[in-house]
């Protein structure tokens, strides 16, 4: 009875790790909000992770960074990124993580989307924001990766990023990945 259990025990967590190895956490994030709620998904669920860095670095400058950001999105920007996500094949579930900038995705994800075919993968959003929430970016990221299959995303507050493990917990169990 005790090898059965140990070799049921054992496939259990060969699975998760699978799991977890065939899944992502892909973000940006300017201010740490962003990243603070990255490393909290990958923490819950042992993925892999990866920060879209932009190859021109922005500013430091908050009301600056605003007008940057007004002024990509208005010219319909792609900003390039740094560097590379390696095999991104491999992998079946990504976590896409970003602030809320304009009551949309920082181009950066654009660039993003565009560069990395999502056909067939699942992409569960994630954002943080001063109240904007997800906005429309569910929908755009379905016209964007129309083969891919996009869950309900999580919005968070900028503010309660730092503290989010509750929430995280909560929407991967309401996706059904926890």
């Amino acid at each position: 009875m005790t090898l059965i259990l140990i070799f049921v025990f054992s496939a259990y967590e060969k699975s998760n790790a699978e799991e977890a190895s065939r899944s992502l956490v892909v973000y940006f994030s300017w201010s740490g909000n962003t990243e603070a709620l990255a490393n909290e998904i990958q923490t819950q669920t042992g993925a892999d992770i990866f920060e879209l860095i932009p190859a021109e670095p922005y500013t430091n400058d908050y009301n600056t960074l605003l007008d940057i950001a007004k002024n990509e999105k208005a010219k319909n920007s792609r900003p390039a990124i740094a560097k590379k996500i390696q095999n991104f094949e491999q992998y079946q579930i990504i976590y896409l993580g970003f602030p809320n900038w304009w009551a949309d995705m920082p181009m950066i994800l654009y660039t993003f989307l565009d560069e990395y075919d999502c056909s067939g993968k699942i992409i569960a959003p994630f954002v943080t924001s001063g109240g904007s929430g997800l906005s429309n970016t569910i929908n755009l990221i379905k016209a964007l990766e129309p083969n891919a299959k996009v869950l309900d995303g999580l919005s968070l507050r900028s503010s309660k990023a730092a503290h989010s493990d509750a929430d995280v917990a909560k929407w991967l169990s309401s996706l059904g990945m926890k």
